[in-house]
């Protein structure tokens, strides 16, 4: 079995583990725009709050490439209005999921400070908001696997202690 993921990002593409058919079926489902993130979300496709405020970030910027990477907005301002409307309607879907709305806050203090720097276009916040949302499913990984590695260090311990009790007389 290869690695299962539950998300998969590459490109400007998303890629959702279906978390409703576990154990029995592995699918993944496309997530072409935010409709259909926010739809996904709202389903309970994506279970486990990093992983809904990843997928929001993400779904903005497959939304962002998808239309143009910054082309498809007539100035700085309306791509900071852009991104703006998209994260809060993306939190529409899941209201009290913190790590969805700590993701748009985020996505939306990067735009804001990207347009707020000398010389910004519509390309170069977008390129500053996509960076970001992408840092988020980065930093997911990393903290899973910090978790994981945590983990597995406390139960080797554990096992080696209890080895250790039963190698002993009357233990």
């Amino acid at each position: 079995m290869g690695k299962l993921e539950a998300i998969r990002y590459c490109s400007g593409k998303v890629q959702l583990l279906d978390q409703r058919l576990l154990p029995y079926e592995t699918v993944y489902l496309d997530v072409p725009d935010v409709k259909a993130a926010w739809q996904q979300i709202k389903d309970m496709v994506v279970r486990g709050a990093p992983a809904i405020g990843v997928t929001g970030a993400l779904a903005l910027a497959v939304h962002l490439i998808s239309g143009g990477s910054g082309k498809q907005h007539s100035s700085v301002q309306a791509c900071v209005d852009d991104i703006k409307a998209t994260m809060d309607y993306l939190v529409t879907s899941r209201p009290t999921a913190v790590n969805l709305a700590d993701s748009a806050a985020k996505l939306k203090a990067v735009a804001a400070s990207a347009a707020a720097a000398a010389g910004a276009t519509p390309q170069s916040v977008v390129a500053a908001v996509v960076t970001a949302a992408e840092a988020t499913l980065e930093e997911d990984v990393a903290a899973n696997k910090a978790i994981g590695a945590a983990g597995a260090a406390a139960l080797l311990s554990a096992v080696a202690a209890r080895g250790r009790a039963n190698t002993r007389p009357g233990g």
